[in-house]
C-alpha cells in the first residue's frame, strides 16, 4: 500500500490480496496500472527487466495471434489477463508520431473472452495508426 501511496493514488480505494495478480481478491483499476506502467518506463532498472518479458503482438506468448497482419502487430507490448467474463490487456506502444503510450484495459461483464480481445485488438490498432 505504501508503493500505491508513492504511485499518488490512495491506498485505501484498493485491495491487493497478493502480489501474483491472480487472486479474485485484488482490486484496482486501469488508473492504478498505468500509474505502474509509468513508474516502470521512468525507472530503466525495472523497466529494462519488464518489458522483454511482454508478449508482442503477432510474435509470442499470449498475444502470438492477435493483432496479425495489423498496424498493431508487432507494436503491441504487452500482459493478458483472464478471468471468467474479464479480459484485460495493459503495457506499452507507440502511437504513429513516434509518442510512448502506456494503456491498461479492463474489460468487465463481457459474454466471452473474445468479446473482450476484439475491442482490445481494436483499440490497440486506433492507438498505433
Amino acid at each position: 500500500y505504501g508503493f500505491i501511496k508513492k504511485l499518488g493514488f490512495d491506498p485505501s480505494e484498493y485491495t491487493v490480496a497478493d502480489g501474483s495478480g491472480l487472486s479474485l481478491y485484488n482490486y484496482v483499476t486501469p488508473q492504478l496500472v498505468i500509474g505502474l506502467l509509468k513508474f516502470a518506463w521512468n525507472n530503466k532498472n525495472i523497466f529494462n527487466h519488464l518489458y522483454p518479458t511482454l508478449p508482442v503482438a503477432g510474435l509470442d506468448g499470449t498475444l502470438r495471434n492477435r493483432m496479425r497482419y495489423t498496424p498493431a502487430e508487432y507494436m503491441i507490448h504487452a500482459k493478458t489477463g483472464t478471468l471468467r467474463r474479464v479480459s484485460t490487456l495493459a503495457g506499452y506502444t507507440k502511437s504513429a508520431n513516434g509518442t510512448n503510450l502506456a494503456f491498461c484495459i479492463f474489460n468487465q461483464g463481457i459474454a466471452t473472452a473474445a468479446e473482450g480481445k476484439n475491442f482490445q485488438d481494436k483499440v490497440c490498432n486506433l492507438m498505433v495508426e
